[in-house]
């Protein structure tokens, strides 16, 4: 199968994926409302602001779980995900269990569906059989995906590719691909990008446990698990332990981190979700950094703030961001953890975190490979007289020392700031754009690549959520004859 044939497959799979949630959620009747009335922790994980659930933290930035085998506990078999919600779920089958045990008739194991045939209840047959799925496998699986399309495929569109001739031309070539509409819809090049796709599922967060493997229509799901009579005891139980469940998959949880039942296993686990009343305007002291100092610090509750002192080795400064620890410079690179921290400072990075460098490197790494695969170009070109000769020729290679050289920190966060932009649609005039982008040099000069990444993503956040779930909810702002985007960039200027 060709490689353009191949990209067409895996979006087209992205486009039917969408059309049965979309068929799942019409599929909703009169019956179905009624049913679910006082389920209140049934929701609609396909709606914009529930897609985002587990993958940005309250100040709308994005996260993306660490890759740390400690923070995980198996719950059944290979099925693992975060360890407070493994807690909480042993928990929770415990009860069901202890009161399957108590009930006796009140909780049949089998019982008459409307269609006169005998069903068992699936309250007694419960297996955990999806967890936690490793977001950063299926984030390059997609990228492989996506650079075969553009080797393969796109510089073959008219013969581009003998336009490519050295690292230069890649580049070039390259950032304009990703950043026109040439760029497959659906496929995003950072981390950042990639985790808001919706097609990206909460089981990437470890929030998330799937009872019992069931792909069936939206339908049979109604008459296997919601016309089951023990199934409101089963909602009700998964609310009392501090889980929500997927109002498109009934037996599907999702840790309720507001939940007052879930906090109390987070706080099990050392750790707390919104405001911790013993860290408003907290001080501590971090752990010791790579250079065996450490700091005096200073955070609110949202845990932001700053050191304010160094134990010893030279003067600098850490902005802290959600209770993580910014680098101080790029001259300084090293770690500090703080001695608290909510959910998502203890299980989750914020996916800014070295994400331009991680570009650049993807795009080093295509280009090496590239040259490497396809080093010696047969091509024509025009005589002094007009007339078609042989012009063969070999790309050029290029070491990674020289290639950082040709292009230095400040390129990589132009690009950036532009891939951004593109990948979370927003828009913004051209004096707001300059005003944040040097903004964002600045923030480079002072603490590095990373710091000006959380500043620019920081800005976005701020529009993307006006946009979608902010005051422009429902496009209240939208006039006649003028655009959709232009209205929302006046209120940014």
């Amino acid at each position: 199968m060709e490689l353009g044939l191949v990209l067409r497959v895996e979006i087209n799979k992205m486009r039917f994926s969408a059309k049965i949630d979309l068929e799942y959620k019409k599929s909703f009747d009169l019956e179905y409302d009624s049913y679910i009335t006082g389920l209140n922790n049934l929701k609609d994980f396909s709606m914009t602001d529930m897609s985002l659930y587990g993958k940005v933290d309250r100040n709308y930035s994005t996260l993306v779980v660490k890759n740390d085998r400690s923070i995980f506990q198996n719950v059944g078999g290979s099925v693992r995900v975060l360890d407070f919600v493994a807690d909480a779920y042993r928990d929770l089958i415990g009860h069901i269990f202890e009161t399957k045990s108590k009930a006796g008739v009140r909780m049949p194991a089998e019982y008459i569906s409307e269609d006169g045939t005998s069903k068992s209840s699936f309250i007694f047959n419960m297996t955990p059989s999806i967890g936690l799925i490793e977001p950063r496998q299926q984030y390059s699986n997609d990228l492989d995906v996506l650079f075969d399309f553009y080797i393969n495929d796109f510089l073959r569109h008219k013969d581009t590719y003998k336009a490519i001739k050295n690292h230069k031309d890649f580049v070039k070539n390259f950032v304009n691909f990703s950043l026109s509409n040439s760029f497959p819809d659906g496929f995003c090049l950072t981390m950042s990008g990639y985790m808001k796709r919706k097609r990206v599922p909460y089981f990437c967060t470890g929030l998330a446990i799937k009872i019992n493997n069931d792909e069936s229509q939206q339908a049979n799901l109604y008459e296997k698990y919601l016309k089951d009579p023990n199934y409101r005891f089963f909602a009700n139980a998964a609310k009392k332990y501090g889980f929500l469940i997927n109002k498109n998959r009934p037996t599907t949880i999702i840790a309720n981190l507001a939940s007052s039942k879930m906090q109390e296993y987070m706080s099990g686990r050392g750790t707390f979700y919104g405001s911790n009343p013993d860290a408003a305007t907290k001080n501590g002291i971090s752990s010791p950094g790579g250079l065996g100092h450490h700091h005096k610090y200073v955070v609110n509750e949202h845990g932001d703030g700053y050191t304010v002192d160094v134990s010893h080795g030279p003067a600098h400064v850490h902005q802290i961001r959600n209770w993580e620890v910014m680098m101080a410079g790029p001259e300084i690179k090293h770690a500090h953890h703080l001695e608290v921290s909510d959910v998502f400072g203890k299980y989750f990075n914020r996916t800014f975190n070295n994400e331009i460098e991680s570009l650049r490197k993807q795009i080093y790494f295509m280009y090496k490979t590239y040259a490497e695969l396809n080093s010696y170009v047969d091509s024509y070109g025009l005589d002094a007289s007009g007339e078609l000769v042989p012009a063969p020729f070999y790309r050029k290679k290029i070491d990674n020392v020289a290639f950082n050289n040709t292009y230095p920190g400040k390129f990589w966060l132009t690009y950036y700031m532009d891939l951004r932009i593109s990948e979370e649609k927003v828009f913004m005039e051209k004096q707001k754009y300059q005003k944040i982008y040097k903004m964002a040099l600045k923030k480079f000069a002072e603490g590095g690549l990373t710091l000006a990444a959380d500043y620019i993503n920081e800005q976005l956040a701020k529009r993307k959520y006006f946009m979608s779930t902010g005051p422009n909810v429902g496009n209240q702002l939208r006039q006649t004859g003028q655009s959709h985007h232009e209205v929302l960039a006046q209120y940014f200027s």
